[in-house]
């Protein structure tokens, strides 16, 4: 487990580099205790009298931004590179611990807004003048390193644009000959020139924004060059004082954007962007080093302005920077030794460090038979159902709960420890610790369920596992509906994939309702496919019990997928080359061969079949007429006016309103 042990160092180190940060603009004096102007006392450090202190805080801070900067780029390295070694499971967990860390990120970016608004909210109008009229030669400084830096990226990026296209043209100039006979390699050598010439295109977008970039800032330090100092200072002066005023502004969008990370987030989404966005910087990483040689001088150049030992080290992780001669030195001398000691020790330890699975864990054994033997019990569940209900669990262990009568009414208690139930789930949490009747009296009151089956979901909360296996259809409804009630996503998620197993003709309706109602979208997609392919359900009356727009999208999936197996007899009655049920994510890669095809003179059209016998009447209604016309809409906006507005509403209703789908359809038939 080397590869999770790095990325996490990592986030625990750019977490120290930003408490530093703001260590260093809050004025604590052992965080400048290395500065020389720095007070000898052990109070705080005030800058607004002495500028020269806020000078070495905002370099100590862009020292360590950088530092920061370049130890997420190594995080997004090793994962991109290194996944393959972790499994699914790893990686999932990964990906899950990463997120859970971004309202920490958060947390840390508004405090430092919060810590520069106290700093800088103080400053009275004379202090911003001192300031400001300190940092005027600083900033003139800054702008032409910074322009000095523009001007090399600019000429690197023209070079390497310059060796790209060279090479472009001489593998042009062998293609010819080379695979003139061979359809194959024709077909693989020039999807290699393709993706050569998207490089090439992407590297010529990126050299014209650095131009115009290198445009703005040579325009900004000939304005700034061209003032008198008093107009300097008085331009560092505005600027410094609407930075202030924005502050709250900045706050805000930060609450703003922690709050829809929350809520809005899932983690699907960001499983999605995590690897998109990780991919990326590897990509543009891996081709920093393949033109190393180019841009070595601005690297090190760099490497000597930021001055850090841990950026350093940073750059020749990525393969960006040499190591300095007596660190290779030591590497190459200690690396075998080092390599023998590790690789045991890391076997030995390897279980201290990688939690079991629940099935394989002790602990959660042990928790189970606790609650199970009610030792040391704290807390009570009073599960009310009718005696007929309460007689399921006449099988349940002994000692686990006892019942009392009460007409038709029993009432179940259920002995538990209070510090394991509110660790296991919020909703209980909320209600043992936040002063409420049931914190009180330590007793929760259960409606609607059995004792067998909220024993089951008590055990579960203690030991992490449940088998679904030895559970009825009904019964996993109950517990995910149970699930829902209090809270407990991950065995909701349990029990709804163990359902979705055993959908049939009996219960398709009836998990349906249950999913929709419940908001399991696994289980309600597949609960809806089901009953598309077997259409003589809906002639249940249990279909006439479900809410009239469940009827309304159930109607609607079996026109679609029997006007979809329509369209693919009348395609397989014709040679077929492409599947025709691409996903969206297939649009793009379909324009590339089409391309492609192009390059080399392939062209394979056929005859189109009109069918001007077909109308609108002949198709089926449907009540998403809005989507329906925004997707024929922006089909007529692609393929042009010649085409029927009957053929485009065709491949609408075959494509769900998807737009990349629809193209696919479309371009299949007639092409």
């Amino acid at each position: 487990m080397i590869v999770p042990g790095e990325i996490l160092t990592l986030v625990e180190e750019i977490h120290s580099s930003g408490d530093r940060i703001i260590d260093f603009f809050s004025g604590k004096s052992d965080a400048l205790s290395c500065s020389s102007t720095s007070s000898d006392s052990d109070d705080d450090v005030n800058f607004a009298n002495d500028p020269s202190i806020l000078r070495y805080i905002i370099i100590q801070a862009l020292r360590e931004s950088a530092v920061v900067g370049a130890k997420i780029l190594v995080l997004c390295d090793i994962f991109s590179k290194r996944k393959n070694e972790l499994c699914r499971a790893e990686r999932h967990e990964l990906i899950e611990y990463l997120k859970t860390r971004l309202p920490d990120f958060m947390k840390q970016l508004h405090r430092f807004l919060e810590v520069i608004e106290i700093s800088l909210g103080n400053l009275t109008p004379v202090q911003r003048m001192d300031i400001a009229s300190y940092f005027v030669s600083d900033i003139e400084h800054v702008l032409d390193v910074v322009f000095v830096f523009v001007t090399e990226i600019k000429t690197a990026l023209e070079q390497i644009i310059n060796a790209s296209s060279a090479k472009k043209d001489k593998n042009y100039s062998n293609f010819g000959d080379k695979w003139k006979h061979n359809v194959g390699q024709a077909l693989g050598k020039s999807l290699k020139n393709a993706l050569h010439m998207r490089e090439l295109m992407k590297l010529r977008s990126f050299h014209e924004r650095v131009l115009a970039s290198f445009m703005n800032l040579m325009h900004k330090k000939e304005v700034f060059s061209d003032m008198n100092s008093v107009n300097k200072t008085r331009s560092v002066a505005n600027n410094l004082e609407w930075f202030i005023v924005e502050i709250p502004m900045f706050m805000l969008r930060t609450k703003e954007l922690t709050a829809a990370l929350d809520e809005k987030l899932t983690f699907k989404e960001w499983k999605y962007w995590f690897k998109l966005g990780t991919s990326k910087v590897a990509w543009v990483l891996n081709r920093l080093a393949c033109h190393r040689e180019t841009l070595d001088s601005l690297i090190r150049q760099i490497d000597r302005l930021v001055e850090s030992e841990q950026f350093t080290r940073c750059l020749v992780q990525l393969s960006l920077l040499d190591p300095p001669p007596s660190a290779a030195a030591t590497a190459a001398s200690c690396g075998k030794t080092q390599l023998q000691t590790n690789g045991p020790k890391h076997t030995e330890i390897k279980s201290f460090h990688e939690s079991p699975v629940a099935s394989e864990s002790k602990l959660a054994k042990n928790a189970v038979s606790f609650l199970k033997k009610g030792l040391d019990t704290d807390m009570s569940f009073e599960i009310v159902t009718t005696s007929q209900d309460a007689s399921e669990s006449a099988s349940s262990p002994k000692g686990a709960y006892a019942a009392a009568v009460d007409g038709e009414m029993q009432h179940v208690t259920i002995k538990a420890h209070c510090i394991v139930i509110a660790s296991r789930c919020d909703w209980f949490r909320k209600a043992l610790l936040s002063g409420m009747k049931e914190s009180i009296n330590k007793k929760i009151v259960i409606h609607d369920t059995t004792p067998q089956l909220f024993l089951i979901f008590l055990e579960y909360l203690y030991g992490g596992q449940v088998d679904t296996g030895q559970l009825s259809t009904e019964q996993l409804a109950d517990l995910m509906q149970l699930s829902d009630r209090y809270e407990v996503d991950c065995l909701k998620q349990i029990s709804e994939d163990a359902l979705k197993n055993l959908i049939d003709e009996d219960s398709a309706l009836f998990l349906l309702g249950i999913a929709d109602q419940f908001n399991a979208r696994a289980l309600r997609t597949a609960a809806l496919e089901f009953i598309a392919l077997n259409k003589d359900i809906i002639k249940s009356e249990v279909f006439y019990d479900l809410p009239e727009d469940l009827q309304s999208e159930v109607e609607e999936m079996i026109t679609w997928v029997e006007l979809r197996n329509s369209q693919r007899s009348e395609e397989l009655s014709g040679p077929q080359f492409l599947n025709h049920d691409s996903p969206s994510s297939m649009s793009s890669s379909l324009l590339d061969i089409e391309e492609l095809f192009s390059a080399v003179n392939i062209s394979g059209k056929e005859e189109e079949q009109a069918s001007d016998s077909s109308s609108l009447e002949d198709l089926p209604l449907t009540q998403d007429s809005a989507q329906l016309e925004a997707c024929v809409a922006q089909l007529r906006d692609i393929v042009g006016e010649s085409v029927p507005r009957e053929e485009l509403v065709r491949v609408s209703l075959a494509a769900d309103y998807d737009v990349n789908r629809a193209l696919n359809f479309f371009f299949s038939r007639f092409t």
